[in-house]
């Protein structure tokens, strides 16, 4: 089995905004759940809605799924042959990441602002893919 399609659990602490990334990579709904003790009591029933029916999703096109929780976000992502696919979805998974972090902190995307964009998208993914791939 290659790296990127082995079950594991990536956490990426983004300072600067003080969030946290957890990115399920190759993992059930039922193994994901069993990891709820990740998350504060506070946000546990946020948890385990964010991860409801990620099988059936993840047997239909959904190769991936990011939800926000408690200030930081949850990201789910099906792996297959291609380590190609698995860095693509890694990558659209983590612009999503960026797009819903800075529009709450009032950084919208434009002419302005799409160097952070880029760099915080340029460092979710290397530190993923370190850890991933």
């Amino acid at each position: 089995m290659k790296r990127w399609q082995k079950k594991q659990v990536i956490n990426i602490d983004v300072e600067l905004f003080k969030v946290d990334v957890m990115i399920f990579v190759a993992m059930s709904e039922k193994e994901i759940r069993q990891r709820k003790k990740m998350v504060s009591k506070k946000y546990e029933k946020e948890f385990l809605e964010c991860i409801e029916d990620w099988d059936k999703d993840s047997d239909a096109q959904t190769q991936g799924r990011m939800h926000s929780l408690g200030g930081g976000f949850v990201v789910l992502i099906k792996t297959n042959e291609s380590w190609v696919k698995t860095f693509g979805v890694l990558i659209h998974e983590m612009t999503h990441v960026t797009q819903y972090l800075l529009k709450d902190r009032r950084i919208p995307l434009s002419e302005d602002t799409d160097e952070i964009h880029a760099y915080l998208v340029e460092y979710l993914v290397t530190t993923a893919a370190r850890k991933m791939l």
